[in-house]
C-alpha cells in the first residue's frame, strides 16, 4: 500500500503538493549509477524529474504521429534535426531545486 503524504513547500509562493512514497528494485549497477548521477541532490527529485521528462517525450511521439496520420507526410530528416535542437534547447540540463522539490 502507498504511503500519501503532503508537503509544504516554503518560498514566496508557498504551495501544497501531494506526494507517494513506493519502492522501486533497480539492478545493482544501475542503482550506483543512479546515485553518482544525483550527487547532492536527492534520488526523489532526479527520479520525478526523469519521470516528467520520459512522459514529455512520450506526449511528443504523439504528437508526431498524429501529425503524420493528419497530413499524411513524414517528417524529414531536416524537420527532425531542427525538432530534436529545439527539444533540447527547451529542456537543457537545469538543477533541480532539492529543497522545493524534497518530500
Amino acid at each position: 500500500m502507498a504511503n500519501h503524504s503532503v508537503t509544504r513547500t516554503e518560498g514566496s509562493t508557498a504551495r501544497r503538493a501531494a506526494t507517494t512514497s513506493f519502492s522501486v528494485s533497480l539492478p545493482n549497477s544501475l542503482y550506483d549509477a543512479l546515485k553518482e548521477a544525483v550527487g547532492s541532490g536527492t534520488v526523489s527529485s532526479y527520479v520525478a524529474r526523469a519521470v516528467e521528462d520520459k512522459m514529455a517525450n512520450d506526449g511528443l511521439e504523439q504528437i508526431v504521429a498524429d501529425y503524420v496520420a493528419r497530413t499524411g507526410r513524414r517528417l524529414t530528416e531536416q524537420d527532425m534535426t531542427r525538432v530534436d535542437r529545439e527539444w533540447e534547447d527547451s529542456f537543457a540540463f537545469r538543477p533541480v531545486d532539492a529543497e522545493a522539490t524534497a518530500a
